[in-house]
């Protein structure tokens, strides 16, 4: 699972949910697949998973203010 956040600014009033992990956003094509039901994204996403070298890259990262910097 992933971890829900929410980054603020000690500088300014900037604040910013953040999602970091395996969540929603790196889930398995094929569990998609069992729920998706639009036959257009169904082609895409099957497409894309014949592909070689597709993959989804998850990482934690450094966070800047998107306000002031």
């Amino acid at each position: 699972m992933g971890v829900a956040g929410t980054l603020s600014c000690t500088n300014c009033e900037y604040s910013q949910h953040v999602f970091v992990g395996i969540g929603f956003r790196c889930l398995d094509l094929r569990s998609i697949l069992e729920w998706y039901k639009p036959e257009e994204g169904r082609e895409q996403i099957k497409a894309f998973m014949r592909e070689e070298d597709a993959h989804v890259v998850c990482y934690k990262g450094v966070y800047a203010c998107e306000h002031c910097g």
